[in-house]
């Protein structure tokens, strides 16, 4: 019986490392993903207890956000968010394919309470292309997000698969010839 391994590349992206102010859309930042918000830029700034997240330059939009990945065989993503305002929000976070299709969904409610964090998250059997999300409600103009997450599944091929489970039954075969030869 043969077994394919799943291999998975988890990727954290915490924007500690950034300077308030800094650009986080457009392409060329990350390796893997381009952010990018409706009508908008993408910058870090410090909140809270200083840690770094990223939100929209202009709080009187409420734009939706959109993380386009680079490279393929993308499951997984979880978004951590979290808002400066004491109203209450709803959060969504969709996966689509490279055709378009949603492919997963999730949402949430963040409470109307100042640095208030909520995490949504979600998988797909079919590769992700791109996922978009924001909130809407009362607060949504006051919505940051951090630590962005993604795994990346690949499984290798069928090929090398059955090629290894040949050559590892090698020895096998020559030994059971061998005894057909000596008659043992």
């Amino acid at each position: 019986m043969a077994c394919l391994a799943v291999h998975a590349d988890a990727t954290l992206i915490d924007f500690e490392s950034f300077a308030d102010g800094d650009l986080v859309s457009g392409p060329g930042i990350f390796g893997g993903v381009a952010f990018s918000a409706t009508g908008d830029t993408i910058k870090v700034t410090s909140v809270g207890d200083a840690s770094k997240v990223a939100r929209h330059s202009n709080e009187a939009l409420t734009p939706s956000y959109t993380a386009t990945f680079l490279t393929s065989g993308v499951k997984f993503v979880a978004v951590s968010f979290s808002n400066d305002s004491p109203l209450e929000s709803s959060l969504w976070l969709n996966a689509y394919d490279s055709s378009n299709h949603l492919v997963a969904s999730a949402a949430g409610y963040i409470e109307g309470s100042p640095f208030c964090d909520f995490t949504l998250l979600l998988s797909s059997s079919s590769d992700i292309s791109y996922v978009t999300f924001g909130s809407c409600g009362p607060s949504a103009g006051g919505l940051y997000w951090d630590n962005f997450e993604y795994h990346k599944y690949t499984v290798p091929e069928v090929g090398r698969s059955v090629m290894f489970l040949g050559l590892s039954m090698l020895p096998l075969a020559w030994f059971n010839q061998r005894r057909s030869w000596t008659g043992k």
